[in-house]
């Protein structure tokens, strides 16, 4: 049986994040080789006391003009605007 995403990202290090207001946004997280063939990032919500919850699997999608973004709810997370840790 697998691990639930929260459970396996839970002590990983977030690879980018992006703050949607002063102490709310979302982390992304590379994903295991587990989760490699269909996943190009897992996100999930961060608060202001540290506490992260909401762990999905994403793929990168593309709009017409070529900006790459992840879909985190009815959000769309632009590639280029994701701040690297």
């Amino acid at each position: 049986m697998k691990t639930p995403l929260y459970k396996r990202y839970a002590d990983r290090r977030p690879v980018g994040s992006v703050c949607l207001c002063n102490t709310f946004g979302v982390l992304v997280f590379e994903p295991m080789e587990e989760d490699k063939p269909d996943t190009d990032f897992i996100t999930a919500w961060s608060g202001s006391e540290g506490q992260t919850w909401g762990y999905h699997r994403n793929t990168v999608h593309y709009t017409a003009a070529g900006r790459g973004y992840l879909r985190k709810g009815s959000l769309r997370l632009y590639l280029d605007e994701i701040m690297r840790m």
